[in-house]
């Protein structure tokens, strides 16, 4: 992938005028660096910072060294995600990040992009670490990839007001797949004008309480794996829960293993199946200043 392109260049990318371009250049709006010979060059990621902030479409992605957009809906998420789990599997990490970015600057939100591609990717990482298709060393490399593309994403998203809500959230087992989830909570929640903060994964519950003690967030998310004592996750649990309705913080849980005997003995504000489930709650409680019930 080039790292500079010329103000023409990034003009034909964007389907602007290169006047146009140069102006936003002298604004700030996007990085630029002079040639020796004085020649303004972009650099690459300060071009998509700009466009991740902005919102501005990208008509030509080829010239930024990303795949076209030949491609929409459902075909181009299942091109995405055969692309991606190519790029992971070959450890091609520069091609895993042309791939994510160009669905985001393609105007689909993060939490689109988890719900449709990733959690598919995910299903299928874990069970091939199951078989033992992929080694530790593997997938410990693969969760770094991951983790550092979704820690580009949001530092490239716009910052929340001071004011905003906060959001913490972790995963209490100690699954580094769960560590991704948790950050795909992160930047769904940032992406919709909340302040967030994920503590990562294998985070004890009673940990948790003392966080949403400390801290006093609005809503607290929860990324659940398998449990190997449920009598003692229970009881642990539901001091943690008693601690968040005390506080008044919502409590949400995501998991996709918990069997319905146990989610029917566990209190929270909601379980959320889905990023979009999620953000969809999260929309709701921060327009309401009622605190919310309990459930079951």
């Amino acid at each position: 992938m080039v790292k500079h392109l010329t103000t023409r260049q990034v003009a034909m990318a964007l389907g602007v005028s290169d006047a146009s371009l140069k102006r936003w250049c002298d604004k700030g709006l996007i990085p630029t660096i002079r040639t020796v010979g004085g020649h303004r060059r972009l650099p690459v990621s300060g071009v998509i910072q700009y466009l991740l902030k902005s919102g501005h479409p990208l008509l030509r992605p080829d010239l930024l060294g990303m795949p076209p957009a030949n491609a929409t809906g459902n075909m181009a998420i299942e091109r995405s995600r055969n692309l991606k789990l190519r790029a992971l599997a070959e450890g091609d990490e520069e091609a895993f990040r042309r791939v994510g970015l160009n669905l985001f600057l393609a105007g689909m939100r993060a939490r689109d992009i988890f719900d449709k591609a990733f959690a598919m990717i995910l299903t299928e990482l874990e069970l091939a670490f199951a078989q033992g298709q992929i080694k530790p060393y593997q997938q410990q490399r693969i969760v770094q990839m991951i983790q550092r593309w979704l820690g580009e994403l949001r530092l490239n998203l716009p910052r929340p007001a001071d004011t905003s809500a906060l959001a913490m959230g972790c995963a209490m087992n100690g699954d580094p797949l769960l560590g991704v989830m948790t950050s795909m909570i992160d930047v769904s929640l940032r992406e919709i004008g909340w302040r967030t903060e994920s503590l990562g994964y294998d985070v004890p519950l009673a940990e948790i309480s003392d966080v949403m003690r400390d801290v006093r967030p609005r809503l607290f998310w929860i990324a659940i794996g398998g449990i190997s004592d449920p009598p003692a996750f229970i009881k642990d649990y539901d001091r943690m829960a008693a601690q968040a309705e005390e506080l008044g913080v919502a409590l949400v849980v995501t998991s996709r293993v918990l069997s319905r005997e146990l989610r029917q003995q566990m209190r929270y504000s909601a379980f959320c199946d889905t990023l979009g489930h999620l953000v969809g709650f999260a929309r709701t409680l921060r327009a309401s200043s009622v605190p919310v019930e309990m459930q079951p």
